[in-house]
């Protein structure tokens, strides 16, 4: 378990030692066989360095302690410890302008002080770098870009271990972790690696997706070198269901079991002591990891990141013995083995294949039904999909297929049949035809379901979700593509308490917005008429989300990541564009750059307009992806003056987490 020392507890005075309350906690959770990993941090006001200068002077973060005070508190600390702590971290996200309000130069010589009183008063313990709050450019709480790379270099030979947060979603994390593995291996960094804090509030995402992110963050850290995993935290803050910081636990405040309780004991269970083998490559969005257990069966975990789709059938071969099927809470359920192959369905919510197998032997042959598949139509229209199906098997395969579309959809064909020989893939056309009264809301889609027998190896159902798609035309349009006026497009920032009950939503005249889009030859063009009754903003930069202002979020086809943008009138009445995220390989400050923006406030009607110009270059959005469609979602937030207290929204994914499956589809004409 990880925890703050809280120096002021411990020392509330020079010379005067207090170690009784973190004495207490060490045994507390000592007697129940868990491990405590201490966090130097924070610190009394008496230890403050006098010459201490704030990194961000109107900012209100941790200051730089004393670099003397520091050095004998460390090695008190140390000393009292020595034998029953392994692991202590030298503070707490130092890239974080809240928990670190001074220079990473700075943060680096408190580091190697750290390190070298710790060695001498307990050598045996490791000692981590602060666990850094995401990689560079991801938060912008990070005032200093290099603040990670500089302690990796300058402070090498002073940390044994680097400690890693990266809140949020599991597609973010994803790719946080892909950086890192790649900064470590850039950098020439030998020191491991440790998942120490990371997870994802509860509040809009729900408990079960919470606890889905919970098995996919700790097992893909693992899979990618991480020698340890922390979710944060125990046990929720407080009661209010609005308010993220108390919806993040394991257990309710009142100490209830939630989702992520059992599946993290799930996990305890089925994956302790294990052995991680490697990556098995199915293709197309699937993720999967096969871990040795204990008593030498193997564990594949897997599951599907497929947004158009709720699983997908795939074969595994090269089985000697028994299969099972343990789910995020530990069920088990048998699994159909014949002739050495398995046939099950990988869905969106995470499972563990337990197996009698020889690893090397052990090989995922493939999907039946390629990934990517989209049902996306226009009201009014017929359109076509094709569907691609394979047989992975080392036999002829006979597929049936029954497709059942929604109400006011029809399809050129309902059944259909199919052989494929062996390693043969085929794609069949079928053509939906959507009412011009159809209309599929993005918060819940309606869904295409397919009834698929695949010979004797398998048969079940498939769901995909069917996407309104927005066309967008070479004219900006009369009637706007968004309307945001509706409680339900609103998610409250406000805290639930009556004293703040003036910052709630009171309507359309406190904050909506007509969205409307379209494209040039050269860029995708956006208009936002706001209606807000008063425009604050005070910040800029990094910073702009907290006061009235819009969030933009594109996810195009084949870019590692996803672009976050800001539009923003700033209080002196200039305009400014700024992108938070940029997918890998694309430079945020060049971007932001290209985009051209003006805006406008007009005080008698209440409303703020703005215009924007994204240059197709600048964000890589190529010609296929204008075919085939990308996807795209906004915010506004508002602040009045005293909080950002709330935003409306096109589509979830953006405030609560970073989640472009729920953004809409967008093409060009």
């Amino acid at each position: 378990m990880r925890t703050d020392i809280y120096w002021e507890r411990i020392q509330p005075a020079p010379g005067r030692w207090l170690f009784g309350s973190f004495d207490r906690v060490v045994e507390a959770f000592g007697a129940q066989n868990i491990e405590v990993q201490a966090i130097y941090c924070y610190l009394p006001k008496w230890a403050v360095a006098k010459e201490w200068k704030p990194l961000a002077p109107n900012y209100k973060g941790k200051p730089r302690p004393d670099y003397g005070h520091w050095r004998r508190f460390i090695r008190a600390f140390a000393e009292h410890y020595r034998g029953r702590l392994r692991y202590v971290e030298v503070w707490n996200e130092p890239d974080h302008i809240g928990f670190a309000n001074f220079p990473v130069s700075e943060y680096i010589e408190m580091m190697k002080i750290a390190y070298a009183e710790t060695k001498k008063a307990a050598p045996e313990m490791s000692v981590l770098t602060g666990g850094y709050t995401g990689m560079p450019g991801s938060s912008p709480k990070m005032r200093e870009k290099d603040h990670m790379t500089r302690t990796l270099t300058e402070g090498k030979g002073s940390y044994d271990v680097l400690a890693f947060h990266g809140h949020g979603s599991m597609s973010s994390y994803r790719n946080q972790v892909d950086r890192l593995v790649k900064m470590r291996r850039d950098l020439g960094i030998e020191a491991p690696w440790y998942a120490n804090e990371t997870a994802i509030s509860a509040i809009l995402i729900g408990e079960m997706k919470q606890a889905e992110t919970l098995f996919q963050k700790f097992l893909y850290s693992w899979a990618n070198g991480a020698i340890g995993y922390n979710w944060y935290d125990l046990r929720n803050d407080g009661f209010d269901p609005n308010a993220n910081e108390h919806n993040f636990g394991l257990i309710t405040r009142d100490f209830q079991p939630k989702a992520a309780y059992a599946v993290y004991n799930a996990l305890s269970g089925t994956y302790r002591e294990a052995e991680f083998l490697r990556a098995v490559r199915f293709g197309g969005n699937i993720e999967a990891f096969l871990f040795k257990a204990s008593d030498g069966r193997l564990l594949l975990a897997v599951w599907n990141n497929d947004p158009g789709c709720d699983g997908t059938p795939l074969c595994l071969s090269g089985i000697s013995g028994r299969a099972e099927e343990i789910d995020l809470f530990g069920n088990v359920a048998s699994l159909p083995v014949r002739g050495g192959q398995l046939v099950f369905k990988a869905g969106r919510s995470p499972v563990t294949i337990r197996l009698e197998a020889d690893a090397a032997e052990l090989k995922g042959a493939g999907e039946f039904l390629k990934s990517g598949l989209v049902f996306s139509v226009t009201p009014g229209r017929e359109s076509e999909v094709m569907p691609e199906f394979c047989n992975p098997t080392a036999r002829p395969l006979e597929l049936e297929l029954n497709w059942r579309p929604p109400a006011g959809v029809t399809l050129s064909a309902v059944g259909q049949k199919l052989k494929l020989k062996p390693g043969e893939c085929r794609k069949l056309p079928l053509k939906l035809t959507a009412a011009p009264e159809f209309r599929s809301p993005d918060s819940r889609p309606a869904e295409m379901k397919l009834e698929l027998v695949l010979g004797g190896l398998w048969h079940g159902e498939l769901c995909y979700p069917v996407r309104t798609v927005v066309w967008l035309e070479t004219e900006m349009p009369r009637t706007p593509v968004f309307v945001l006026r509706e409680a339900a497009q609103v998610i409250p920032f406000a805290p639930n308490v009556p004293e703040k009950e003036h910052l709630f939503w009171k309507g359309p005249a406190d904050l909506s917005a007509e969205i409307r889009l379209a494209h040039d030859r050269q860029a995708l063009l956006f208009e936002a008429v706001v209606t807000d009754d008063i425009h604050h903003q005070p910040g800029f930069g990094a910073e702009v989300w907290r006061g009235d202002n819009i969030q933009m979020a594109l996810q195009l086809p084949g870019q590692k990541g996803m672009w976050e943008l800001g539009f923003t009138r700033l209080d002196d009445g200039k305009s400014e564009a700024f992108v938070w995220l940029a997918p890998s390989g694309f430079s945020a400050d060049k971007a932001a750059g290209a985009v051209r923006l003006e805006t406008s406030r007009d005080e008698k009607k209440k409303q703020t307009v703005y215009r924007a110009a994204i240059p197709f270059e600048a964000i890589g959005l190529k010609e296929t992806a204008k075919k085939r469609g990308f996807r795209l979602n906004l915010i506004v937030n508002d602040n009045d003056g005293e909080m950002r207290e709330s935003c409306i929204g096109v589509a979830p994914g953006i405030a609560e987490n970073k989640d472009p499956e729920r953004y809409p589809i967008i093409k060009f004409r």
